[in-house]
């Protein structure tokens, strides 16, 4: 009677084992749902993030391309006057450009 009752007290453990290996499992599952979902709405706020970066870098590229142009063409003229216009106003727009990187 002694063996039977330590037989049914080792089965109870296991079964108590068995029951706590399946609860940490469901939680597993749970937070890892969990997670998943932030990590996808993280993801998300990157994108978002990047697009908005991207569009701000290639509105940048094309102030620059556009001062650059207006540069080259004034030296080919040779006037000097105009040379000193385009730069000073290519600086300021630099300057300007570079407040609004800040705010990234």
């Amino acid at each position: 009677m002694v063996r039977a009752a330590n037989r049914g007290e080792t089965q109870l453990k296991a079964y108590f084992g068995f029951l706590k290996l399946k609860y940490f499992c469901i939680l597993f599952q749970f937070f890892s749902a969990k997670l998943l979902t932030e990590f996808k709405i993280m993801l998300t706020e990157l994108r978002t993030s990047l697009e908005e970066h991207q569009s701000a870098l290639e509105l940048i590229m094309s102030k620059y391309r556009e001062q650059m142009f207006r540069l080259l063409m004034a030296s080919k003229k040779d006037d000097p006057s105009i040379i000193m216009k385009l730069k000073e106003q290519h600086s300021k727009v630099i300057t300007s450009l570079g407040f609004y990187l800040l705010l990234f």
